[in-house]
């Protein structure tokens, strides 16, 4: 019995290192442009004018991170009928 349970706790974490790598291999060989659709929005590099534009202080990028992590603020704005359910989950946890 003994050894089922440690087969499969190696063979989960061999599976995921294994999984992790490969879909990082495919991620880097993709087109830089499902890169860009991949993340999103997730960097101010993506903008072909960023240096022109004014950026975030470091106070208000944590200001954001926190109010995003205490009280999912995206789910918030995005989808304010899941919130409700969703935070009261995530405060329940």
């Amino acid at each position: 019995m003994g050894g089922i349970i440690l087969f499969i706790f190696y063979g989960s974490i061999i599976f995921f290192i294994f999984v992790s790598i490969l879909r990082g291999v495919r991620l880097a060989n993709a087109p830089l442009h499902v890169h860009w659709e991949l993340y999103q929005g997730s960097s101010v590099y993506e903008l072909t004018d960023w240096w022109t534009k004014t950026h975030d202080t470091l106070g208000e990028k944590v200001q954001s991170i926190v109010l995003d992590i205490l009280f999912l603020k995206g789910f918030y704005q995005r989808n304010r009928g899941f919130w409700y359910f969703l935070y009261a989950f995530h405060v329940g946890l």
